[in-house]
């Protein structure tokens, strides 16, 4: 099975769900991963709080779904992930270097 690299992390961060990690991993690797899966985890939560949010209607149906979100952190949220964002690419990009 691939193990986990700098450049499985920096082409698709979700390969630190699917890669197994190498059997020496550098301090280095393991903090790109751990920035990479919180990045994961963090983008998957916020997709799931805009699919709660957004008024759905259903196909072949003319009845709307109300979902209101009344989170008052949610763009404190979307700045911390856009901020683990950025900082997962500005260490991928240094690594490149």
């Amino acid at each position: 099975m691939p193990i986990l690299t700098f450049e499985a992390i920096r082409e698709n961060p979700w390969n630190v769900v699917a890669l197994d990690l190498p059997p020496q991993p550098c301090r280095l690797l393991l903090r790109a991963a751990a920035l990479a899966a919180d990045y994961c985890r963090r983008s998957e939560y916020l997709f799931m709080l805009a699919a709660r949010a957004a008024p759905w209607r259903l196909a072949n149906s003319k009845e709307d779904i109300p979902m209101a979100l009344n989170n008052r952190s949610i763009p404190l949220q979307i700045v911390y992930f856009v901020l683990t964002f950025l900082a997962v690419l500005a260490l991928l990009t240094f690594l490149h270097w």
